[in-house]
């Protein structure tokens, strides 16, 4: 890390918020995201924001994997993607376009 940066880091008071499942599924719940990141810095603090999967995805995958092949993985893989463009549709986003190549990897998998 560059001797500027870690200053940086060093002088601020760091928080990481996370969101995952239900509180990352609408666009409602990003604009409740968004106040609380809003009013942490207001208070002064530096944000370090992880979002984790959507609702119901982590263990779409692991179901996925467990199953080893024995279950239609394409239509639980469009279900995935289709949960994803529609949160990116409510959010004004153009997920087909942003999202592509990561769902191009999940797909080849």
């Amino acid at each position: 890390m560059n001797r500027i940066l870690k200053e940086q880091c060093m002088s601020q008071s760091w928080i990481v918020l996370k969101f995952g499942g239900t509180s990352v599924s609408t666009h409602d719940n990003w604009k409740n995201i968004q106040s609380i990141i809003r009013r942490r810095r207001d208070e002064g603090k530096s944000i370090f924001l992880v979002a984790s999967a959507l609702s119901g995805i982590s263990n779409r995958l692991e179901a996925m994997c467990d199953a080893q092949g024995k279950q239609d993985t394409y239509a639980e893989m469009s279900y995935i993607k289709e949960q994803h463009l529609s949160l990116a549709a409510d959010l004004g986003v153009d997920g087909a376009q942003l999202l592509a190549p990561f769902f191009e990897s999940l797909f080849q998998l």
